[in-house]
């Protein structure tokens, strides 16, 4: 018996003595790989053949290329840029658009130029200022108010995304962060991924301004009601299952450990927890942060649930997760759990979320 106790110590040591490596490594590889497969498969356009879902890679590819200073990574997220602002028909002489970029294409505008060489004047920016001026010209809360015939989930997922952006063009911030309010507060069970959309919210509402007392809603049918800002990154942490990744619904019975939700509800407890320390949630956000690490496959792949191969690849998918992913640096012991729950994901299908061109 005392041989056991002898090896499983000796066993629990090595592994723990081990992990920072391990999971540094894990983490360096995920980036590398996600992000070579996104620039080896970019088509020729600048887009990766999945329509309304460049600005996700380009985005994953903007932070890859914070992280590791990998060129190539960039002169991508730029080819994508320029695919979105040709989609979406901007005239860069007259600064107009035809049509609009999609919620997450203007959020990679945005991206673009924090990463360009002057970030206070360069053509990303212009060409998102350009657009919200022009959404403003036209009436942004009408805009905003276009949202409510969709998916609830996707409907706070692309205001969200609007939200940060028109956020960092300076133009109508308030109305776009009360829109984004209400369009939360519409959430419930019956929506395709509302843990997903919850986690979009607070991405969305926590770096535009303050996570204070305001409620979500004040109607009694609401599954916000009478929940203030300040109770939402609580109320979404409390949605993470054991494995690191995120249940879909609120009330746990559809199942967890799929890519976009556990993607988004990790970016909202990284906001919110960077405003405020005292939240307490590193440890929450680094296990999802592992488990979407680990579900990027030798080929870069990344699955729309977490690591099965057998389920659908998208590269939208690998952006996200680039997009979560941290510095391998910053990676620490609180991660050991997660790699060691990474076989007890379950698996199950939904559909897509649906997004529109506005």
């Amino acid at each position: 018996m005392q041989r056991v106790i002898f090896i499983m110590v000796t066993i629990v040591a090595v592994v723990v003595c081990g992990a920072p490596a391990a999971v540094a490594g894990l983490v360096s590889d995920a980036i590398n790989l996600a992000g070579n497969d996104l620039v080896a498969d970019q088509q020729v356009n600048g887009s990766w053949g999945e329509q309304g879902f460049t600005g996700e890679a380009v985005i994953g590819l903007a932070h890859a290329y914070q992280l590791t200073g990998t060129s190539s990574f960039k002169t991508a997220a730029q080819a994508g840029g320029d695919y979105i602002l040709t989609d979406a028909m901007y005239n860069s002489s007259t600064g107009s658009y035809t049509y609009g970029p999609y919620a997450s294409g203007a959020y990679a505008l945005s991206r673009l130029s924090e990463v360009s060489d002057n970030p206070a004047d360069n053509t990303w920016r212009t060409a998102l200022e350009d657009f919200y001026s022009q959404v403003s010209t036209g009436g942004t809360a009408g805009f905003i108010n276009s949202w409510s015939s969709q998916e609830d989930s996707s409907a706070v997922y692309d205001i969200a995304r609007h939200t940060v952006a028109a956020s960092y063009a300076g133009i109508d911030q308030s109305i776009w962060r009360s829109g984004l309010i209400s369009a939360l507060a519409e959430l419930n069970d019956t929506d395709q991924a509302p843990v997903m959309g919850l986690g979009a919210g607070v991405w969305g509402l926590a770096q535009t301004g303050a996570m204070d007392s305001t409620f979500v809603s004040t109607d009694p049918t609401s599954h916000f009601y009478n929940v203030m800002l300040s109770q939402l990154p609580g109320m979404l942490a409390g949605h993470q299952a054991d494995d690191g990744s995120f249940y879909t619904k609120f009330d746990h019975s559809f199942d967890y450990g799929y890519t976009e939700t556990t993607a988004m509800a990790a970016l909202g407890l990284i906001v919110a927890n960077g405003a405020n320390p005292g939240l307490g949630c590193d440890s929450i956000v680094l296990d999802s942060q592992l488990v979407l690490a680990g579900g990027v496959d030798p080929a870069g792949q990344v699955y729309w649930n977490i690591g099965d191969g057998t389920e659908l690849q998208g590269y939208f998918l690998a952006g996200e997760t680039l997009e979560v992913i941290p510095e391998p640096a910053t990676v620490s012991l609180m991660g050991l759990g997660a790699l060691l729950l990474t076989g007890l994901r379950r698996r199950r299908k939904r559909n897509y979320r649906q997004r529109t061109l506005l």
